[in-house]
């Protein structure tokens, strides 16, 4: 019985230790049988080494529509074309239908399709249901004193109110998919927390089940305990009143009555004692079924559920939501939870979800010092790392690491990008708008100034990456979406504003980036190339800013840093000399080594003079690049861009290495001298070449301007309509001038704030030193901000409501300075903006990195530059 009773505590463990024992029976050698717990690959499995393999034409450049957090059942206008997700859905069956133009599209609702409120109640309840969708409340419902029955709608129905919501949004209003191509879904942290309801009510469910059984079972046993007591007790009393009567038997006179008298006592206490006999062997064990029964329902609790029932009733619910997601929209294809991998084209991209509510933006900070880590121990890492959920903004960011098997100085990158929340925030912010405690996260999220949402769209257009953002506002606009024409009109229409902004040329420093390019000289800088480049494919840039540190100067003593590979004059003359000596080379093969050597060697060496410096920049970048600077006034010119106030189509800011240069002495040349005003004079010298431009116009058009006495830029820019001279800008009023010059750029050449670094998210600074400044100008208001910086090396854009925050990349190696305080790689190259004119379009942020130059110098392909420069004026 002991036995019984301690194999039925267990639980069933005496069976696997037997298992164990039979296994070992079997082959003596194993000492331990091991069990592993097997993930089922419920909605698929990827790895970054066996990705998700997204099939798109080999001939077509892939764009990946990333619609992020939908969150259906959150409170969204009902009108059918104000549906953000709806309408981006709507966009990309546009894209789809002209991917021979624009690119085949690709599809990632990156988790959080629907919202359902699944926690408990508490005092947030109230907060938590002001952002559901419900049906509209009117004022004759507004009446508590009224006695009207409350409705009561279990989670489990929520759920299937919000898949039916997902399908209807999916939809047009003839029941037909708003996007007839695949829809990739991993699942986010809503799906997650509606599949952890479902096991936490099964669990109850189960254990309330179980619990019954028992205790129905536990008073059987009590009743057949208190019954079986109660019966021995009896027999024994029986048995004592026939020992009695057989005692009393002896008093009697003996007779054949007595005799037999005591023969019926005697099978009377005889069948008694069997009887009692057998209550006494059972009384026990009932007693012990009893026992382990009460042990039982002690244990039967949802903490004490067996992890291996958990784990399958999760599976289950994984298998039953990717079921009704996939019956409720069409086309759609639940591929992963957690994290997800997919490859397209020759990229892996990898989606991640923020693990937690935060409205910051400190999981993009720790996930790419994470990443830096990782590649430091020799972790691969995707192309792309796509960053779904409740997400603050749209950020990007990315991080520099050598090629193992690359030439010098070649690199390759992980781009990580912050996708944007694709809710319709100003709908929120107007329903929300009434209640004064902030409570759930969504609403602590739209009382940020700083949250944006909207949709991102991520290309690799001619191999430069580009992110297209979408605002909410453009996504919720019916004026856009009712018309099939006005959406062709946004794909393929022409009304981007572009604008280069590059920074940090350093020029005559002893690490200033080169290019190896064919010919002689061999090695060019990367302002040289670039623009020669966007020459050549005639880009459609119709302003330029530069944000200083034009030259290296002499910010502290970089005469000292001395690159390891220079040759000081004896060891030059000592290589020269071998080579002329060398009689196994032609003079024409000597001429060339001898020409290369001293190319490398004067690049190496730099230009110690600030005023040399200066020279060089003008010969190399002004001169050599008069092409470029004509071509982009002229793009100005015949769109009709113009500016107003501090800042001009061609814009020049100075930068700190030019102002500390020489601040030893009294005053310091920087103090006396400004960068951006001598460049300035130079481009207008030089741009006198340019036909049809006056020395009036040229005045106005390249600008060098100064903020309170620091260099900067701060103005408003746009599209003049058709008709209108620039002298009748002046008889404008405010409004008019909001409207056709709707964009504020403000520019200088430091981020400024604290944490300013090449180490985290260095945007994160500038966001906080422009924003928290408030506006300085009535520039300001109304209008949508550029706010540019340069100075720290990196490449990151972090779009806000109102702003677009934006540092550019440098043009310069790893230097000592880099080196001695542990920045990580930088990020080199240039970088192009564009803006929709009035509003109505994305936001196209193309980075011209080295890595992607790197190799088009080396084997140069076509360019799309109609895919480069999307919808370009």
């Amino acid at each position: 019985m002991a036995k019984k009773s301690e194999k039925r505590k267990s639980g069933g463990r005496e069976q696997k230790r037997v298992g164990v024992k039979k296994e070992r029976k079997k082959n003596s050698s194993v000492a331990y049988v091991i069990e592993t717990s097997v993930f089922p690959a419920i909605v698929g499995e990827t790895t970054l080494e066996n990705p998700l393999v997204i099939e798109t034409p080999k001939s077509l450049m892939p764009i990946i529509h990333a619609i992020n957090t939908p969150m259906i059942g959150v409170c969204a206008d009902t009108h059918p074309y104000r549906n953000p997700f709806s309408n981006a859905l709507r966009l990309a069956e546009v894209h789809r239908r002209h991917a021979d133009v624009v690119g085949a599209p690709v599809v990632l609702v990156t988790g959080n399709l629907i919202h359902v409120d699944t926690k408990k109640y508490s005092k947030l309840r109230v907060h938590r249901a002001l952002v559901e969708q419900t049906k509209p409340i009117t004022l004759s419902e507004l009446n508590m004193e009224e006695d009207r029955e409350a409705n009561f709608i279990s989670v489990e129905n929520r759920i299937k109110d919000r898949i039916e919501m997902l399908k209807k949004a999916s939809l047009d209003e003839g029941g037909k998919p708003l996007y007839n191509g695949p829809i990739y879904c991993p699942f986010g942290k809503c799906e997650e927390e509606i599949i952890q309801f479902w096991v936490d009510e099964h669990t109850r469910k189960v254990v309330a089940e179980k619990q019954e059984k028992l205790r129905m079972e536990r008073s059987f046993l009590r009743a057949g305990v208190k019954s079986a007591a109660k019966q021995m007790g009896l027999l024994q009393k029986a048995i004592a009143k026939d020992t009695e009567a057989l005692q009393g038997l002896d008093r009697v006179a003996p007779s054949d009555e007595r005799e037999n008298n005591r023969r019926v006592i005697l099978e009377s206490i005889a069948k008694l004692q069997v009887r009692l006999q057998e209550e006494q062997v059972s009384f026990p064990e009932t007693e012990a079924k009893l026992r382990d029964v009460i042990g039982e329902l002690e244990n039967t609790r949802a903490t004490t559920c067996d992890a291996a029932d958990i784990k399958r009733w999760f599976f289950e619910g994984q298998l039953r939501l990717k079921q009704m997601i996939e019956e409720a929209v069409p086309n759609a294809r639940v591929i992963s939870t957690g994290k997800c991998f997919v490859k397209v084209g020759d990229k892996v991209i990898s989606v991640v979800q923020k693990d937690t509510d935060s409205t910051t933006d400190v999981f993009i900070d720790k996930l790419s010092k994470k990443i830096q880590k990782e590649q430091k121990n020799g972790k691969r890492q995707p192309d792309l790392i796509l960053i779904g959920g409740l997400n603050l903004a749209p950020t990007d960011f990315s991080i520099k690491y050598p090629k193992a098997d690359g030439l010098p100085r070649e690199i390759a990158e992980v781009a990580i990008v912050q996708l944007p929340t694709c809710l319709d925030n100003d709908y929120i912010e107007k329903i929300t708008a009434r209640g004064i405690k902030i409570g759930t996260e969504i609403t602590k999220l739209i009382n940020d100034e700083d949250f944006t949402s909207g949709m991102l769209s991520y290309c690799w257009p001619s191999e430069f990456p580009q992110s297209r953002f979408w605002s909410s506002n453009n996504l919720a606009d019916e004026t856009i979406f009712e018309k099939n024409e006005e959406i062709e009109k946004l794909v393929l229409g022409s009304y981007q504003i572009y604008g280069e902004h590059e920074g940090d040329m350093q020029e005559g420093a002893h690490h200033q980036a080169y290019y190896s390019v064919p010919g002689f000289p061999s090695k060019k800088p990367l302002y040289a190339v670039h623009h020669d480049f966007f020459v050549k494919i005639a880009a459609p840039i119709h302003h330029y800013v530069n944000l200083g540190d034009i030259v290296q100067g002499e910010n502290h003593e970089y005469h000292l840093e001395i690159p390891e590979d220079y040759r000081i004059t004896h060891e030059l003359v000592a290589d020269i000399d071998t080579i002329l000596r060398d009689a196994g080379l032609t003079g024409d093969q000597k001429a060339e080594k001898v020409g290369r050597l001293a190319e490398l060697n004067s690049f190496l060496g730099g230009t110690p003079r600030v005023d040399h410096q200066l020279k060089n920049y003008e010969v190399r970048a002004i001169i050599g690049g008069a092409k470029y600077f004509c071509m982009v006034l002229n793009n100005a010119r015949r769109v009709r861009l113009e500016f107003i106030e501090k800042a001009g189509v061609i814009t020049a800011v100075g930068g700190n290495h030019f102002g500390n240069t020489g601040r030893k002495n009294s005053g310091g040349v920087g103090k006396h001298f400004e960068e951006s005003e001598i460049v300035r004079e130079a481009l207008i010298k030089m741009l006198r070449k340019c036909a049809g431009f006056t020395d009036e116009d040229l005045d106005r058009l390249v600008v060098a301007e100064k903020i309170s006495g620091v260099s900067g830029a701060l103005g408003a820019f746009g599209i003049l309509p058709d008709g209108m001279k620039r002298e009748d800008i002046a008889k404008l009023s405010k409004a008019e001038l909001k409207k056709i010059f709707p964009y504020c750029l403000s520019a200088k050449h430091k981020p400024s704030g604290q944490g300013t670094s090449s180490k985290g998210l260095p945007v994160k600074s500038l966001r906080r030193a422009r924003s928290e400044r408030g506006p300085t100008d009535p520039l300001y208001e109304g209008r949508f901000a550029l706010e540019l910086a340069g100075h720290i090396d990196r490449d990151t854009t972090f779009i806000s409501r109102g702003s677009l925050y934006s540092i550019s990349p440098a043009q310069e190696f790893r230097s000592p300075f880099a080196e001695s305080l542990d920045f990580g790689l930088g990020d080199i190259g240039t970088k192009v903006i564009g803006v929709p004119k009035d509003r109505k379009g994305p936001i196209v942020i193309t980075r011209f990195t080295y890595e992607v130059f790197f190799r088009y110098l080396k084997n140069p392909w076509r360019i799309n530059v109609k895919q480069l420069f999307p919808n370009a004026l």
